[in-house]
């Protein structure tokens, strides 16, 4: 069986490189565009930073099942356990709609978690390196406890 070889990870060279973050910060101060794109992950990462991370107790489900069984439209999310069809206004609860919800969650955390390591990287702010954290170590502490399914439960 061949092995693996990893190269070695240096900090912070996970998704970027010291080297790609001094150009982030160079584009932000030169371009409008790369501005405004920076103020966006700031205003998103502060938002993150401002909530408490809960980390969802269960796996969920298979994002294609938030459909309207009768027409297929994609399901609009009226509560955690609650989903209207926009189209013909039937309401949904139970699974697997209460599920597909708590896979959006897990989604967003992992890309919050994303943003918010960039954010700390650019500006410093440990506050974002906090929040980052309490998601990531969320997930270490719980992951092993979700059983393993697949989209048919």
């Amino acid at each position: 069986m061949p092995t693996l070889d990893f190269k070695p990870i240096h900090h912070p060279d996970l998704i970027l490189t010291p080297r790609d973050l001094d150009a982030i910060q160079q584009k932000v101060r030169a371009s409008a565009w790369a501005k405004a794109a920076f103020d966006d992950l700031i205003a998103e990462a502060d938002r993150w930073a401002s909530e408490q991370v809960r980390i969802p107790d269960r796996k969920g489900q298979w994002m294609h099942f938030y459909a309207c069984p009768e027409d297929g439209t994609h399901l609009r999310t009226v509560s955690d356990t609650e989903h209207r069809c926009p189209a013909c206004g039937r309401t949904y609860t139970g699974e697997p709609y209460d599920s597909v919800v708590i896979r959006n969650r897990h989604m967003a955390l992992g890309d919050a978690a994303v943003d918010l390591g960039l954010a700390y990287h650019l500006t410093g702010d440990r506050k974002y390196l906090r929040t980052a954290r309490s998601i990531i170590l969320g997930y270490a502490d719980r992951y092993l406890s979700y059983p393993l399914v697949d989209k048919e439960g």
